[in-house]
C-alpha cells in the first residue's frame, strides 16, 4: 500500500545524455523493471519479503558501466485481533476494563484509531492506560457520552507487540440496577498498514439488592383490602413476629384475601397480612382470594426491588402494574436474581421487527436494544396503534430502525417458555431462546390464529414455518386468551 520513491545522483566526468538509467527492482518473486532519466516512483505488490532490493545502471559516453544497489523490506500488512470481555460491575465502582490482543501478525504501523460506542446511562469512559508495546508517543481519548474516540500515534512505525492494547477505566453509575448493561462497541479501529478484527464485550451491572415492602391491592365491586409483601435479611421464609403481620377477618366491606403461611414451628398461623421473606432467592408468596367474584388486582412496580418478579410464573411485575383474578384464584408471586447469560442478535440497516430471547430485569430499551435510529415502537392492539416503548418485555415484538447491519448484545436469563396475553386482531409478538414451529404455539381458551407473518428487510413480510430467537412477529387470533409459546409438552 505504501508509495515509494527512489532517487539517485549520478558521478561521471563523461555523462551519457542518449542513455537512460536502467533500474531493476527484485522483490521476492518477482522482478520490475524501467527505463527512466529522473527518480522512479514505484508501488510494491502484497507480497512480504526480507531481501528486496533495487539496482540502478547507468552507461558513459564511452559505453563502460556502473551501478549501485538499495536492500529494503517488502512488508506485507499485518493484522491484530482485539476484544473487550464481559466484565461484571457494581453501581458506583470505577472498573478497569483489558482491551486484549488475541492474536497478531507484524502489526506494524505509526498510528491506530478506535471508535467506542457505549451505554452513557450506564458508563462514564474516564481514561485509558496503553499497554501495547513500545508505548505509544502520542495518546488521547476524547468524546462523550455514548461515544468515544481512541488514538495512539508512533513518531515513526513500529512493530506492535504486547498481550494487551490497553486498559480502558470506566465509571459505573451509581443509579444502574442489576441486569441493566452496557455494550462496549468496537464501531471501528483504523491503522496504516494493519488490518485490525474485533469483538464486542459487554459490562453487566451485577444485583445489589437491598429490603423492600410493597402493597399488592385487590378490589372486588366496591370491596377492597390490600396485602404487604417484602424482604429483610433478618427475616425469614417462616414466620417473624417481628416483620410479619397475622391475618384477621375483614369487615365485611374489604375483600377476604390472605398470604399462606406453612411454618412447622407454628402450624396454627397460616394466614398472614404481612409477609416478609429473607434476602436469599428464590421466594414465593401464595396470595389466596375467597371471594366469588371477579377480582381487579394491581401494585406499584416502582416499589419492587432489584430482580425479577413473576405474577402466576408469566406476568412481569415491573412491566405491568396489575391483573384481572377469576373467582376464587390463588395467586403466585415469585423474586429471583437469576444468573445472566448473553448472547447476540443481530439486524440489517432499515426497519427491523426483533424481541429479545432473554428476560432482563431491567427492561431499559437504550440497554436491550443499544443504536437504534428510531423505536422501539410496541403495537397496543386494543386502539390499533404504535407507541414508543418505555419497558421491553419478554414475549412482545418491536420494530426498530438501524442505519447499517450489525448485531446487539442480549443479556438477561435465557426464555425457554413464556405465555402473554393477546386479543382479537394483530398482535405483535417474540420469540424464545429456542426456535419454535408455529404448530407447536397455543392460545388459551382454544381460539383460531388466522394471520402470522415475520419480517425481512430487504424482501418484505413472509409466512413462518419457525419463530426464531431475537426476531418479531405479527399474529392475529380471532378471540382473547393467554398465548403459549411453546404450548406444554
Amino acid at each position: 500500500g505504501d508509495t515509494i520513491t527512489f532517487a539517485w545522483e549520478i558521478d561521471e566526468m563523461f555523462p551519457n545524455a542518449a542513455e537512460q538509467c536502467s533500474i531493476i527492482i527484485y522483490y521476492c518473486e518477482g522482478t520490475d523493471t524501467f527505463l527512466t532519466d529522473d527518480m522512479l516512483t514505484w508501488t510494491p505488490p502484497l507480497v512480504a519479503c526480507d531481501s528486496a532490493f533495487i539496482a540502478i545502471a547507468v552507461p558513459d559516453s564511452f559505453c563502460n558501466w556502473g551501478y549501485d544497489t538499495c536492500d529494503f523490506i517488502a512488508m506485507a500488512a499485518g493484522w491484530m485481533a482485539v476484544s473487550f470481555p464481559d466484565t461484571t460491575v457494581m453501581p458506583c465502582d470505577t472498573v478497569e476494563i483489558i482491551l486484549t490482543i488475541d492474536s497478531l501478525l507484524l502489526p506494524f504501523t505509526s498510528e491506530v484509531q478506535m471508535d467506542l460506542n457505549v451505554n452513557g446511562d450506564i458508563i462514564d469512559v474516564l481514561d485509558f492506560t496503553p499497554l501495547i508495546t513500545p508505548v505509544p508517543d502520542t495518546l488521547s481519548l476524547s468524546g462523550s457520552g455514548n461515544s468515544w474516540t481512541l488514538y495512539m500515534g508512533w513518531d515513526a512505525r513500529q512493530i506492535l507487540s504486547g498481550t494487551a492494547m490497553g486498559i480502558l477505566t470506566v465509571l459505573i453509575d451509581c443509579d444502574a440496577m442489576g441486569g441493566e448493561f452496557s455494550v462496549l462497541d468496537i464501531d471501528t479501529i483504523t491503522a496504516d498498514l494493519v488490518d485490525f478484527y474485533y469483538n464486542d464485550g459487554v459490562a453487566i451491572v451485577d444485583y445489589t439488592p437491598e429490603p423492600w415492602l410493597a402493597l399488592i391491592h385487590f378490589d372486588c365491586k366496591e370491596l377492597s383490602r390490600s396485602l404487604s409483601f417484602g424482604n429483610h435479611a433478618s427475616a425469614s421464609d417462616d414466620y417473624d413476629a417481628t416483620y410479619d403481620l397475622l391475618y384477621m377477618p375483614p369487615p365485611p366491606s374489604e375483600v377476604d384475601v390472605w398470604f399462606h403461611m406453612d411454618d412447622a414451628e407454628y402450624p396454627a398461623i397460616t394466614k398472614l397480612l404481612r409477609d416478609v421473606r429473607d434476602m436469599e432467592p428464590v421466594n414465593t408468596w401464595i396470595a389466596v382470594t375467597n371471594e366469588e367474584a371477579d377480582m381487579y388486582v394491581h401494585w406499584n412496580g416502582e416499589h419492587l426491588d432489584e430482580g425479577i418478579y413473576m405474577l402466576n410464573g408469566i406476568q412481569d411485575m415491573r412491566a405491568d402494574t396489575d391483573y384481572y383474578a377469576s373467582p376464587m384464584e390463588t395467586l403466585t408471586i415469585t423474586w429471583d436474581l437469576p444468573e445472566f447469560s448473553t448472547d447476540v442478535v443481530e439486524f440489517d440497516a432499515g426497519w427491523n421487527l426483533l424481541s429479545t430471547p432473554y428476560h432482563n430485569p431491567s427492561g431499559e430499551p437504550a440497554s436491550i436494544f443499544p443504536g437504534s435510529f428510531a423505536g422501539p415502537y410496541g403495537y397496543d392492539t386494543m386502539h390499533g396503534s404504535y407507541y414508543l416503548a418505555h419497558r421491553i418485555e419478554p414475549g412482545d415484538g418491536y420494530w426498530l430502525f438501524y442505519t447499517e447491519s450489525g448485531e446487539i448484545p442480549s443479556v438477561g436469563v435465557p426464555i425457554e417458555r413464556y405465555g402473554r396475553d393477546v386479543s382479537t386482531g394483530w398482535n405483535l409478538i417474540g420469540a424464545t431462546i429456542n426456535p419454535v414451529w408455529v404448530d407447536s404455539i397455543t392460545i388459551e381458551p382454544s381460539t383460531e390464529i388466522i394471520g402470522m407473518f415475520g419480517y425481512d428487510p430487504t424482501a418484505g413480510y413472509f409466512v413462518p414455518d419457525t419463530l426464531f430467537p431475537g426476531r418479531g412477529y405479527w399474529i392475529m387470533p380471532i378471540g382473547n386468551g393467554i398465548l403459549w409459546v411453546p404450548a406444554e409438552e
